[in-house]
């Protein structure tokens, strides 16, 4: 949750996405069939807010994680319609992969 200066200001709107639900005690072969799902339900939920569900803004605030796709459709629709992008980095997302998929998969460097 914001803090209530966030919440509070006038100039911020807050304007969440939707999340997917995720298998909780499924094996681990089961994420690779789901992560790709998810993504791509992420990348139409973000373009869809970013681009026609909210008026368009003059920044665009991410926090990161999570980065993929996060970031890199951020980038695209803040040059889109001219918003400044501005990231809050927490570089968490190779952690959480590194849990899940192991460090030295290959879609965990890519999360650096």
């Amino acid at each position: 949750k914001p803090m209530n200066e966030v919440l509070s200001a006038p100039g911020i709107a807050l304007h969440h996405v939707r999340v997917l639900p995720q298998p909780t005690s499924a094996p681990k072969a089961l994420f690779y069939i789901y992560a790709p799902f998810k993504v791509l339900y992420q990348i139409c939920a973000l373009f869809w807010v970013l681009l026609a569900g909210i008026q368009r803004p003059r920044y665009i605030l991410v926090q990161n994680p999570p980065a993929i796709p996060t970031l890199l459709v951020a980038q695209i629709c803040a040059f889109m319609i001219g918003a400044r992008l501005i990231i809050d980095w927490h570089n968490y997302g190779h952690t959480i992969l590194a849990l899940k998929l192991g460090p030295a998969h290959p879609v965990v460097s890519l999360a650096t």
